[in-house]
């Protein structure tokens, strides 16, 4: 196998063999890479992509400003054209079927969610008069609290498992 590896101000070449161990660990971490960076954005453009004309008068397919994946709601038609769109996109690193179903962790890391983690961590402790600061609310409810963090895109992802 090579591989070169580009970080920071470095350029890694490696060269070598993969030990059985963890041949399958590589393959996975391989197909994730894959399909968060070469898949999911295609299938993201095909089920919400709006056709944009550009100055050449060509049109071509983009998400909306501001766009966040978890404002696409799971519905059984969506859920067909992302297996459509998902399996058309991985067809050229080899035969892949792909099965769809509803991920209830998204809205666990929403921003609203993130807001909310972030402002029921500090509520209560000694860190809550410089974080009321921070988001300009000293007298603020919890709902006024997590609102403003979540305009100023403040936020904890939960930890894994709650």
């Amino acid at each position: 196998m090579k591989l070169t590896f580009n970080t920071g101000n470095f350029a890694l070449d490696i060269e070598g063999e993969v030990n059985e161990e963890t041949q399958d660990k590589l393959l996975q971490n391989g197909m994730t890479y894959v399909t968060q960076r070469e898949v999911a954005t295609g299938v993201y453009l095909d089920v919400a992509g709006e056709d944009v004309e550009g100055k050449d008068g060509k049109t071509s397919r983009r998400l909306p400003k501001d766009f966040e994946r978890s404002s696409v709601e799971y519905s059984e038609d969506t859920a067909a054209k992302f297996r459509e769109s998902a399996e058309e996109k991985l067809s050229k690193f080899g035969k892949f079927t792909v099965s769809v179903s509803k991920y209830e962790g998204a809205e666990a890391s929403s921003p609203m969610k993130r807001a909310t983690n972030l402002v029921d961590s500090f509520l209560g402790t000694e860190l809550e008069a410089a974080y009321r600061g921070i988001l300009g609310l000293p007298k603020g409810s919890r709902e006024e609290l997590i609102e403003a963090a979540n305009k100023r895109g403040l936020g904890v992802q939960p930890p894994k498992g709650k």
